[in-house]
């Protein structure tokens, strides 16, 4: 292959990458400005834990109107609080009971539950007295572990959630 032709595979690859990365960064952009004229604010939770115990307190990375790392605090089985540096939101969720799925592999000693579900902010604290919202949110667990009476050797749990949120009301 000549040097000319090598330079023009370069030139084509590096417009390729700068036409890619000039679409890529346009997107954002249009979003945000999408969510501003219809008054959406849509935050996206991510909570995730490798502790198997009741007692749990997963690590959440919350993006969106509010965008910190905080705290699941489990109040029941079906309200949370999410706790933040400049305060909290208080959580109540429903499961779809359809959509629960269990498995549990004898030989691998691998188990696995799927579910998905709504959840409605019911109220906050601090910075977020006046919250309100609502989404939809799954959870995925996985662990490996043989003995009913020991934790497991590897647990995981992600849950994802995401919807409009209005942080001040």
């Amino acid at each position: 292959m000549s040097r000319a032709h090598r330079r023009r595979q370069q030139s084509v690859v590096v417009a390729l990458i700068v036409i890619f990365l000039t679409a890529f960064a346009a997107v954002p952009s249009a979003s945000a400005a999408n969510r501003h004229r219809h008054g959406r604010h849509i935050e996206h939770i991510l909570a995730v834990s490798s502790d198997p115990s009741n007692n749990a307190t997963p690590i959440i990375i919350a993006t969106g109107p509010i965008h910190a790392k905080g705290t699941d605090i489990v109040l029941s089985n079906t309200r949370d609080r999410f706790k933040f540096p400049n305060g909290s939101l208080f959580i109540r969720h429903h499961v779809n009971k359809k959509s629960i799925k269990d498995s549990n592999d004898p030989v691998t000693c691998t188990f696995r539950h799927r579910e998905r579900g709504t959840y409605r902010v019911t109220g906050g604290s601090g910075a977020y007295a006046n919250a309100r919202g609502h989404g939809h949110y799954s959870v995925r667990v996985l662990g490996v572990g043989c003995s009913q009476n020991q934790p497991p050797e590897f647990f995981s749990v992600v849950i994802r959630a995401a919807g409009p949120l209005h942080p001040r009301g």
